[in-house]
């Protein structure tokens, strides 16, 4: 049977609940982790070695003798 109530859509439904479970929670820990990035870096409460990164990498700076490693991101 081939319908709107049949296994096969029963099936099909369950696999995207999957899914989009999955997808959900990763968009729950990228977001965990951009919300502790911004508490880090509030008045009063500043992380200086993540505030001297991300200023590094926004401005481009770097020290004489540093090497910079590149992360292929996929």
């Amino acid at each position: 049977m081939v319908g709107e109530r049949s296994y096969l859509r029963l099936v099909s439904l369950n696999y995207q609940i999957s899914k989009t479970q999955n997808e959900l929670e990763k968009a729950t820990a990228e977001r965990e982790a951009v919300e502790q990035k911004v508490a880090m870096m509030r008045p009063g409460n500043v992380n200086r070695d993540l505030l001297e990164e991300q200023s590094r990498r926004i401005l481009g700076y770097q020290y004489p003798n540093e090497k910079a490693l590149v992360k292929n991101a996929r």
